[in-house]
């Protein structure tokens, strides 16, 4: 669009209610859809200064229900990021300190903005291979909520591995342990265990 390119990205198990479902039904997936749009649009409001070029995160730019009633979302598609597959224990020690620092910088800005990003890993960090040094981008946001508005233990993201202690206590149980204990920090830990892989290639 106008020459920018955009990565859409559709939700598989988000879907906007057919009117014809049986009325507990509807409303059940009524007040999720709900949910998720006003998370997503107190979302942009937080993130709106952010710009994937300066800031090395990219924000979603707009989401919307498409023709099948999927949940939609589009952000800035990001050229030339390295491989899956790359050997990140194979950089220089320098080189590998400058990418681990810009990571965390970025990391660090989104809390700043008053985000926690819930799902930090290896596949939300596109790496791209610039002039002289690796570059860094956080993406996908479906996780992510307002620090100060901590979802319910059931809506907690995440994936396996990566997740913190105090994220995964929380999301086994109601009562296991409290909306307190998400921060920021719950995303820190994850992003540990992403440098850990990178540098040993696999989980601590």
């Amino acid at each position: 669009k106008n020459g920018n390119r955009y990565f859409i990205k559709r939700s598989l198990h988000l879907r906007y209610p057919a009117k014809d479902l049986p009325s507990p039904v509807y409303k059940k997936y009524k007040e999720e859809a709900v949910l998720v749009e006003s998370k997503q649009k107190k979302l942009r409001a937080l993130m709106k200064d952010l710009n994937w070029e300066t800031d090395h995160i990219v924000a979603e730019t707009e989401n919307f229900w498409d023709t099948e009633k999927m949940f939609t979302t589009v952000t800035p598609c990001i050229p030339g990021t390295v491989s899956d597959t790359f050997d990140y224990a194979a950089l220089p020690l320098n080189s590998f300190l400058k990418l681990a620092i810009h990571t965390a910088k970025a990391l660090d800005l989104l809390h700043r903005h008053g985000v926690i990003h819930g799902d930090i890993k290896g596949k939300n960090i596109l790496v791209r291979q610039s002039a002289r040094e690796l570059v860094p981008y956080l993406i996908d946001f479906d996780s992510a909520y307002p620090a100060d508005e901590i979802p319910t233990w059931d809506r907690i993201g995440g994936s396996e591995g990566y997740q913190s202690p105090e994220n995964l206590l929380y999301g086994s149980d109601e009562d296991a342990s409290s909306k307190d204990t998400i921060t920021p920090a719950t995303d820190i830990f994850s992003l540990g265990v992403v440098f850990h892989k990178w540098w040993a290639g696999a989980f601590p």
